[in-house]
């Protein structure tokens, strides 16, 4: 079968390289018929008929079955494609990912199919069908597919449009009610008494726009984004999910420095996409999105409709939350579970039946636990100092007695617990290292014997001004309105000088204090440590945010101002992410990588050694075919490693010894990078696919 597989393969892929101009031909079809199809079932969905409607809908639903399902085999099967066994030739560059079945053809096939079954969506279906046959063709002819990849997609469509079909009837009832549900949604926004939802929805949806596109786009940071990366990676491939490893100038050693609950996360992840910047990324994203869904319920339940909106929007356009939140670091998931406990605290206190204050009260053991999992006993710290706070000077003890204090240190500890002690058992000392050296001498000293690099020291209170840095454009506003009472009401002095007033200056009311506390709090304890980096400030942009919105509506600034500076932040965000690859570009080799793999296709024997091994997002790019070494010198590598491509800084190829000159040609070079061969291997400068590699 395999060979019948490969002989149908090389009969349709040897028409390609023969014309240019059909190659191009063959290029769109592989690559853009789904996102006709998309726009043609769009327009289905939308017609006046209400049956092909639902249909239109239908065959959407069926075809996101069907990618779950060939997901499911994938994970089961692996299947190479055509240019990772070095067969025919590949004119779209594609990720080394299991070709059986074919996502393009299951997705096509399926929606072609369902619309057939339909009487007044037949005709859409034909020829969404004969579309569908052509991308399967083309697919095969641009080297990405077998025919036995494109067979297995019309397979797979079969069984789910036989199943969806079957049960129709209550699917089609169910499109229903979500169409007409989602119907109310649009009206509940243009509500002309509550036009803020319509602003917020704006701000969310560009928000959640730039974060994806972000995802999808960007390369990963060295060294702190690669570093997690390739921690993650390694988990998801060995299967170190007790205790992550890192790599340490080519060797794998253990990593103490944080629990792994983020790693668990980013393995799934990439388990999921592959080794992706996308893949990595993600889960911080999805973090911060429902850190902002738990703001808004617990605001809108315990404050008021329009603070949910106002205090979510102003999270979410904070210049240091946002960036941060599509960044490869640990701190987001924490931001996540400690902010989660923090305002479902709040919510405790403001709740009257005790029966959901014992539930809230599980609730913030639960998250507390989860963050402990994911950066220790920091966690307990960002969380316990604002409730503590709130509770002594507002003499609020009392608040604590419904409190579920033994079921949730229980379950705290069941979550905890398990973990910290395999850990131990599996590494003595490991508790001692992470306690010790990792939470309490880097808080307090400039070197506590940090095992994975070199700390960060700035002067005591520069978290002030990495507080307000990240809290823009809000600060800006902040001091506005702030200018404004003092010049034109002449009322800061009063406040100030009369007794009890100090308090209700700063808070509308007195539950506004705990937001307050919530992030003052934070910034002075971070100003007395040692060790500091600017991202460990997004934990306090959530209660800022709360009270900053509470600041905005008591003086009257209306909501649209608020979703307007928002968006204008937002826009210059995504501006900043576009200029990443640019600016950061000595610290980002996806690229470099990516060109040399273009050609090693037809070089599998060829591996890549980069000769400066210390960004690590090299390996997580590279996988396999990037050779790990422990620090020996150019000179050395190349003595031992004949057929590889060696990659330098260009700044440091221009100081190489007389030796390197000699017995390397040069394959690639840009301001950057050098990528280089061994004397007598010049026929590398091939063509490949009718282009030369230089240009691509």
């Amino acid at each position: 079968m395999e060979q019948l597989n490969t002989y149908l393969f090389r009969a349709v892929n040897s028409l390609s390289g023969q014309i240019t101009f059909l190659d191009k031909i063959m290029i769109f079809t592989a690559s853009y018929i789904p996102y006709i199809v998309i726009a043609v079932v769009l327009y289905v969905c939308f017609r006046k008929k209400s049956s092909s409607g639902e249909w239109g809908s239908l065959a959407f639903f069926c075809a996101s079955v069907g990618i779950f399902c060939n997901t499911l085999i994938k994970f089961i099967y692996f299947h190479p494609r055509p240019f990772m066994e070095n067969i025919g030739y590949n004119l779209i560059e594609h990720a080394s990912t299991s070709s059986f079945p074919s996502d393009h053809g299951t997705f096509l096939f399926t929606i072609s199919l369902m619309l057939l079954l339909n009487k007044e969506t037949r005709i859409t279906g034909l020829w969404i069908f004969l579309l569908s046959m052509l991308c399967a063709f083309a697919r095969i002819y641009c080297g990405v597919h077998y025919p036995f990849d494109m067979l297995g997609a019309i397979l797979v469509s079969c069984c789910v449009c036989g199943i969806v079909f079957y049960f129709r009837i209550v699917l089609l009832a169910v499109i229903k009610e979500v169409k007409y549900q989602i119907f109310l949604f649009f009206k509940y926004l243009n509500d002309p008494v509550f036009k803020y939802r319509k602003y917020s929805f704006v701000v969310y949806t560009a928000g959640l726009l730039i974060w994806f596109l972000t995802a999808l786009y960007l390369p990963l940071v060295d060294p702190s984004e690669g570093r997690y990366a390739l921690i993650a990676d390694h988990m998801a491939k060995h299967g170190s999910y007790i205790i992550p490893y890192i790599m340490d100038n080519g060797i794998w050693i253990p990593f103490m420095g944080k629990p792994p609950l983020y790693f668990w996360c980013a393995a799934l992840s990439i388990k999921l996409f592959g080794p992706t910047h996308f893949a990595v990324r993600i889960p911080n994203i999805l973090a911060s999105v429902l850190l902002l869904v738990v703001m808004f319920a617990v605001m809108k339940k315990y404050k008021e409709e329009k603070a949910a909106y106002a205090s979510t929007v102003i999270t979410m356009s904070s210049g240091l939350f946002f960036i941060v939140s599509a960044c490869v670091l640990v701190d987001v998931m924490l931001t996540f579970f400690t902010m989660s406990a923090f305002f479902l605290f709040y919510a405790f206190l403001m709740e009257k039946k005790r029966k959901f204050k014992i539930i809230l009260s599980l609730g913030v053991s639960f998250f507390l636990a989860l963050a402990f999992l994911t950066k220790g006993p920091v966690a307990l710290v960002l969380f316990g100092l604002p409730v503590f706070l709130w509770i002594l000077l507002g003499r609020k003890w009392s608040s604590l007695k419904n409190y579920s204090w033994i079921p949730g240190i229980s379950l705290f500890c069941l979550i905890v617990f398990p973990w910290f002690i395999a850990a131990e058992n599996m590494h003595p000392g490991f508790i001692n290292y992470f306690f010790v050296n990792e939470n309490i001498r880097r808080f307090i000293s400039a070197d506590y014997g940090d095992r994975y690099g070199t700390g960060h020291i700035y002067p005591h209170g520069m978290s002030v001004l990495f507080f307000l840095a990240g809290a823009e454009p809000w600060g800006v506003l902040l001091l506005v309105v702030y200018g404004y009472k003092l010049l034109v009401f002449k009322n800061i002095i009063y406040p100030l000088s009369s007794k009890g007033k100090l308090k209700n200056y700063f808070a509308p009311d007195k539950k506004s204090l705990f937001f307050l506390y919530g992030f003052v709090s934070v910034v002075i304890f971070w100003g007395f440590a040692k060790q500091l980096q600017f991202y460990y400030l997004i934990t306090v942009i959530p209660p800022f945010s709360v009270w900053c919105t509470l600041f905005f509506l008591e003086n009257k600034i209306k909501t649209k101002v608020i979703s307007l500076l928002a968006l204008v932040a937002l826009g210059v965000y995504g501006i900043i992410f576009l200029l990443i690859p640019i600016v950061a570009e000595n610290k980002i080799p996806y690229e470099i990588i990516r060109k040399i793999k273009n050609i090693q296709g037809e070089l599998k024997e060829y591996s890549i050694i980069f000769i400066d091994n210390r960004q690590p997002s090299v390996f997580y790019y590279g996988g396999k075919a990037v050779i790990q070494h422990h620090g020996q010198t150019f000179q050395q590598l190349l003595r031992k490693w004949r057929n590889c491509f060696y990659v330098i800084k260009t700044k440091d190829y221009k100081n190489c010894s007389m030796f390197i000159f000699c017995n390397t040609n040069i394959l690639f070079e840009d301001k950057n990078w050098t990528v280089l061969v061994s004397v007598g291997q010049e026929n590398l400068r091939i063509r490949r696919n009718g282009s030369n590699f230089l240009d691509n």
